[in-house]
């Protein structure tokens, strides 16, 4: 009887170990979404889902500048007045979060590439950030960026 209660006090521990590592990757998938979607809100100029994305206090680290999503839209807003049918896009490679509790930090390397009828502009960059859980959902609070050497 002993032997059978510890066969099954074993089975509980591996299934339990493996619902821990199963909601870990599912965290690690949702903050990595979190920043994949940011990202695109970025390409498509929606600032409510840059809003809906970040923290109120989040910040961008870019070039030597300090941004918010305010500040951010506008340089955006310069693009689509001198480049009307441009469109942007980001490619992540080597994407890598840990999480530890409700804080996520992120590092990865990112491909934008901005594309007109006569115009195609290339950027590579080095991206960090980090990441709040705020009621269920994955919301930004800082990312910083700086151009990545060939």
């Amino acid at each position: 009887m002993q032997k059978h209660l510890f066969i099954i006090g074993l089975l509980f521990l591996g299934i339990s170990c493996n619902t821990e590592k199963s909601t870990l990757r599912e965290e690690i998938d949702n903050a990595e979404m979190a920043v994949r979607n940011y990202l695109e809100a970025i390409a498509d100029q929606n600032l409510e889902e840059m809003n809906r994305l970040t923290t109120r206090s989040f910040v961008l680290y870019e070039d030597g500048h300090i941004w918010n999503n305010d500040s951010l839209m506008k340089v955006i807003g310069w693009y689509k007045e001198n480049f009307p049918n441009g469109k942007m896009s980001y490619t992540l490679e080597d994407l890598e979060t840990s999480i530890s509790g409700n804080m996520a930090n992120t590092h990865y390397k990112n491909t934008g590439m901005f594309e007109s009828p006569d115009t195609t502009i290339l950027f590579n960059w080095l991206e960090s950030g980090s990441l709040t859980k705020l009621e269920d959902e994955w919301k930004i609070d800082f990312l910083h960026s700086t151009p990545r050497k060939q």
